[in-house]
Formats: C-alpha cells, structure tokens, sequence
C-alpha cells in the first residue's frame, strides 16, 4: 500500500537507509515550493513498515499535473521485485491524483572513478535495474555528456573529514577569491 506521509516519518526513513541526496529530503520540497511547484512525500509500506519511500515535486504545465521524483525513489534497487512493485503502486497513486507523467533520475550509480578515471566500484546490478524500470514503463533518454540536463551526470563526492579552512586553502586562489567576492556581495545585499 502506497500512502502520503508526514515529513518526520518521511526525514526518519531516509536517515534510517543511509540516503545521501539532498534531493531527495522534504527540506528540498520546501525549497521548491518557493519555486512553484507543489509536493508531496509517499511511502510504501509492507505491513507496518515503510520498505520506500520519495519526494514528489507536482508541476502545473497548461492544465495538466506532471510529477517529477528528483533523484529517484529511496528505495533498495537492487531489489527488482520492490523496486516494480513500488513503481506500479505510485504509477496508481500518481493517477488517482490527475497527474499525467512521472519523471525520474534515480541515483543508480553504474561506476566510481578515482582522480585517475580507473574505475574503483562497478555495479554489476546496473542493466537489471535499468530493465526492471524500462519494463515498468520509464523510459531512458540517453545520458547527458556534460551538464545540459538539470542536473548532472557526474557527481564529485567530496569527503568534508578535514576542517574548513584546510580544505579553503586547497582550492585554487583564483576560486578562492571568488568564492570571497560572492560571499561579499551576499552580506552587502542583506
């Protein structure tokens, strides 16, 4: 069963799966009311557990409901079953709404790369997954080269364990200094 839930219970599962997009977090929900869009937060739910859950962004286009779950859902990929039986509830749930289309960019993550560009992680599950979610009716634009899409292909992942000012100090002085600039001009305009 597929239901809307509250943000504590939404924001305690995604804590709970170790989830890492802050796409995928009901304070982006906030942020992109601002910005026109509606949303809504669902869960699905095995019994009394929550087994996924997602944040759903509803855009207005010309009298008509589109639904975008940015990053995905938070949800086990790797668990086929789970991932068509979720698909096909929101598919439900989302149509009961009067929302036309759904769009998704799940946060499937096919290789990582060191500096080096040698692949350090392969995810031998990535075309089982891309299968199980062409099956259940999405389809895959192709992927983007560079940054044309609204959000990118390629994410740095960027370990935050040393502090500010080291890691200030490793960046390029030309970057630094506009990092400074931005930061001037943020504080003047407030």
């Amino acid at each position: 069963m597929i239901r809307e839930i509250t943000n504590e219970e939404f924001d305690k599962f995604i804590t709970s799966n170790h989830y890492d997009s802050i796409y995928q977090t009901s304070t982006y929900g906030k942020i992109m009311a601002k910005n026109g869009y509606n949303s809504m937060l669902v869960g699905l739910f095995n019994n009394n557990d929550m087994v996924g859950a997602s944040l759903i962004l509803i855009e207005n286009r010309q009298g008509f409901k589109y639904a975008i779950a940015p990053h995905g859902f938070v949800v086990d990929y790797d668990n086929l079953d789970l991932v068509k039986r979720f698909t096909n509830c929101l598919k439900n749930y989302l149509k009961s709404k009067n929302i036309i289309a759904l769009k998704i960019n799940p946060k499937i993550i096919k290789n990582k790369y060191d500096a080096n560009k040698n692949i350090i992680y392969h995810n031998e599950n990535f075309d089982s997954i891309m299968h199980t979610l062409k099956s259940s009716g999405f389809y895959h634009y192709g992927y983007n080269s560079f940054f044309e899409a609204t959000k990118p292909r390629f994410e740095a992942n960027l370990k935050l364990s040393e502090n500010y000012y080291a890691l200030f100090n490793n960046i390029k002085k030309s970057f630094r200094t506009k990092i400074r600039n931005a930061e001037k001009k943020r504080y003047s305009n407030t």
